[in-house]
């Protein structure tokens, strides 16, 4: 099963000048050795600022494209 991480609810908006201290009081932990499907109305580069720190922990990583409409996953990492 696919623990799903909404990046709208986890991180609410999303500006560029405190990104990085929102980033820091996310536990990333409790996504370890998950399947993990990201999803949210964030910036693209919000999704790939948060996608770089689950590699290092995640079994698997998709993103859901289009998530409000029966949205596509598309896979885009999995732990060798």
């Amino acid at each position: 099963m696919k623990e799903v991480l909404d990046l709208s609810e986890l991180l609410g908006l999303v500006r560029l000048d405190d990104f990085e201290a929102q980033l820091e009081k996310v536990d990333f932990a409790r996504y370890e050795g998950k399947k993990v499907q990201m999803r949210g109305c964030v910036p693209v580069w919000a999704h790939l600022a948060v996608a770089a720190k689950l590699m290092e922990r995640v079994e698997e990583l998709e993103f859901l494209v289009d998530d409000g409409k029966q949205g596509k996953p598309i896979h885009i990492y999995a732990k060798a």
